[in-house]
């Protein structure tokens, strides 16, 4: 009767053992599929900035186009020379304009950047993720592992 005990715990320790294992597998690998979900989101999302801010380059350069078009039909229709003070208040203007869309490119191209970077942090996080559930398997084994030396210890401590 002492083995058929013995025996009924060394199998409920090595199923408990296995199943804290695959506990740990499973939730392991579902936060790394999480991080790189969000990586994937955050570069996609980068991507989609830049396309973003290409398009609304395209639109401040058409309005700066039109801008000084109007300007310079204002400037003809009063009969009044391309020279000297309108000449400069046009290219203030274009230099303004021109500012406009570099500082829009930078400012969008850090967003895309930032993103870029937390896409970097969750997929080093998913990896992360990964390394400790291979490493809780493997304490959870080797704890199994441990309860059944410490159970065979004791087995063997009664007997003498």
């Amino acid at each position: 009767m002492p083995q058929v005990a013995t025996a009924l715990s060394v199998a409920a320790i090595v199923g408990g053992s296995f199943l804290q294992a695959k506990g740990v597998r499973d939730a392991a690998k579902a936060e790394a599929a999480l991080y790189q979900y969000n990586a994937a989101l955050d570069r996609r999302e980068a991507q989609q900035r830049r396309t973003a801010s290409l398009d609304e380059q395209g639109i401040r350069r058409e309005q700066l186009q039109k801008e000084l078009k109007r300007r310079r039909a204002v400037v003809a229709k009063r009969g009044i020379q391309l020279r000297g003070s309108p000449l400069l208040a046009q290219l203030e203007t274009a230099q303004v304009m021109a500012a406009d869309i570099a500082n829009l490119a930078f400012g969008r191209e850090l967003e895309a950047r930032g993103l870029e970077q937390q896409a970097t942090i969750n997929e080093f996080s998913a990896g992360a993720a990964r390394q400790a559930g291979r490493l809780g398997v493997a304490t959870a084994l080797v704890g199994g592992v441990s309860d059944i030396s410490r159970l065979g210890i004791q087995r063997f401590l009664r007997k003498q």
